[in-house]
């Protein structure tokens, strides 16, 4: 028996009964025909000026308010579990938002994630937004020449890595003029222009101002 037809058969349905609140989305054929993004944009918090922020808008626009201690991310490994609440991914990508700016990131500069499935990824990846550069994620594993691809035709200028997986990076690295700062979550520094995550992210400060952006910039 093939899984599609596994998946088929262990469907599991319930009636809006069932649930202590009603889901947002019960009916999808419903949902569909009367679906616009006028309305949906109506949910968004905005900034003056019609600009906004996609990690505002995911994360800080919900620890600002009565969700802030509810759980927005789970991590599991062999060997531990985390929570993180949208207070915590709010502060913590502020922090991460206050590295890069240390060391002069500014809207639009590429930064890369080069990572396994951590809580680095997710903390990164928003502190990028907010600060208005372009996140970008790439699998562990990548080989060289897929690094080389993605990091000298972007021109990145950051990449978040860890120490075993940074040896990739130095292969292809005297291909990419534009990378200047390797950012190694598990502090392990040992070249220049390599940055300790742990230590610039007890130093930063959990408060930042979030860029503002139109909704079509990159």
């Amino acid at each position: 028996m093939n899984n599609e037809i596994l998946m088929r058969n262990k469907v599991i349905r319930k009636k809006k009964s069932y649930f202590r609140n009603p889901p947002n989305f019960s009916d999808y054929e419903k949902m569909r025909t009367r679906f616009s993004w006028n309305s949906m944009l109506k949910d968004i918090e905005w900034f003056p000026g019609n600009k906004m922020n996609a990690a505002h808008v995911a994360v800080d626009a919900q620890a600002n308010t009565w969700r802030k201690n509810k759980i927005a991310m789970f991590f599991e490994s062999d060997t531990e579990t985390k929570r993180y609440t949208y207070l915590d991914l709010s502060k913590l990508s502020n922090k991460f938002a206050n590295v890069l700016k240390k060391y002069g990131a500014r809207k639009g500069d590429r930064v890369f994630i080069f990572l396994p499935r951590v809580p680095e990824v997710p903390i990164t990846f928003l502190g990028t937004l907010k600060i208005g550069a372009i996140a970008g994620t790439m699998f562990a594993a990548f080989g060289e020449k897929a690094l080389e691809d993605r990091l000298q035709n972007s021109g990145a200028k950051f990449l978040i890595t860890d120490s075993t997986l940074k040896s990739r990076v130095y292969k292809v690295k005297s291909k990419l003029p534009n990378l200047k700062h390797i950012i190694l979550i598990d502090g392990k520094v040992t070249k220049r222009g390599e940055i300790s995550y742990p230590k610039e992210m007890e130093a930063a400060s959990d408060e930042f101002k979030t860029v503002h952006m139109k909704p079509k910039d990159p």
